[in-house]
């Protein structure tokens, strides 16, 4: 739910851009195609019915009157007539053929009339049934101009809805670094805070044991060295956001290397489980230990602090 409500916009531009590319390449032709049909009806129909006429009522008519007619239709509809004289011929004869209202006997006289029109186009029929060079008529521009301005603003569409989302990814990335960064840097600060604390909580805890002793710091390569006659304790501290993990625990241990000394790893979080089997392990097989305590609370740190020395302070 949160992802479509994140990405709602973004839906309906794709759905916007789809419905702009349709129309585009699809509807506008077809429309206009569909519209340059209706006017080749109209300027057919306009013909037929002036040559029904004219031949009805027995007047003469030549090819380049007829022409020029075309012409005339051309130019009003903005079209180019599709259809040549011997087929404009035919039509009127089928038309005529149609008509029941007209006498059979005068219906094939008229036949005939306009057959003898057809006879006498001679070398004109071939010419006039060979393809019509395509002329400034026979272009829709408008369709043209349309379809291309459609499928350009898709396009200038889909380019800023990338653009778009490539920002917002980007944004993204930069929120989560600076997020991450703040985490980081908050971590740090906490981990400095709590390395003090820690300090703090070993001086006061030795205080009140009345017990002579030397702390040292960023001794040995630990955070703490603590020293109790010849008892030496290497201590860390450690500040994380999840349980410890045994990572940590194996460089501890090999921080120690040969010297000798008990181990203090002070944490804010719990140990992780694999972290405490490799610390059971050590202080199985080695004459030292290393000791643990997980807490953020300075008087239970002071407790297991105190209960783990008092065997060396006694």
């Amino acid at each position: 739910m949160d992802f479509l409500k994140k990405n709602v916009s973004h839906f309906f531009s794709i759905i916007g851009i789809s419905l702009t590319f349709y129309f585009s390449v699809y509807y506008i032709p077809d429309h206009y195609k569909e519209v340059e049909h209706e006017k080749q009806l109209r300027i057919n129909e306009d013909l037929i019915k002036h040559l029904q006429e004219v031949v009805y009522n027995d007047y003469s008519i030549t090819p380049s009157q007829i022409k020029s007619l075309i012409q005339g239709f051309e130019i009003r509809y903005n079209i180019k007539y599709k259809y040549n004289l011997l087929e404009l011929y035919t039509q009127v004869q089928e038309r005529f053929m149609s008509d029941k209202l007209i006498p059979l006997k005068i219906r094939l006289d008229l036949f005939k009339t306009i057959e003898k029109l057809k006879e006498s186009l001679g070398e004109q029929v071939h010419l006039d049934s060979q393809a019509t060079p395509v002329s400034f008529l026979s272009i829709n521009y408008t369709s043209i101009f349309l379809t291309l301005l459609g499928v350009i603003a898709s396009l200038l569409g889909a380019y800023g809805f990338y653009i778009n989302i490539k920002r917002t990814q980007e944004a993204d990335k930069m929120t989560d670094v600076l997020e991450s960064t703040d985490d980081l840097i908050g971590t740090v600060y906490d981990g400095v805070d709590y390395e003090f604390m820690i300090k703090e909580t070993i001086n006061n805890t030795i205080l009140e044991a009345n017990v002579p002793a030397t702390l040292t710091q960023k001794g040995e390569g630990f955070d703490f060295v603590l020293s109790i006659d010849e008892n030496v304790f290497f201590i860390e501290t450690k500040y994380y956001q999840n349980p410890i993990p045994v990572n940590i625990v194996h460089n501890i241990i090999g921080k120690l290397g040969h010297k000798n000394g008990d181990i203090f790893l002070f944490s804010n979080t719990r140990l992780s489980k694999s972290a405490l089997d490799i610390i059971d392990k050590y202080n199985a097989g080695s004459k030292y230990n290393f000791y643990s305590i997980s807490s953020t609370d300075r008087a239970v740190i002071s407790k297991e602090l105190f209960a783990i020395l008092k065997p060396f302070i006694a």
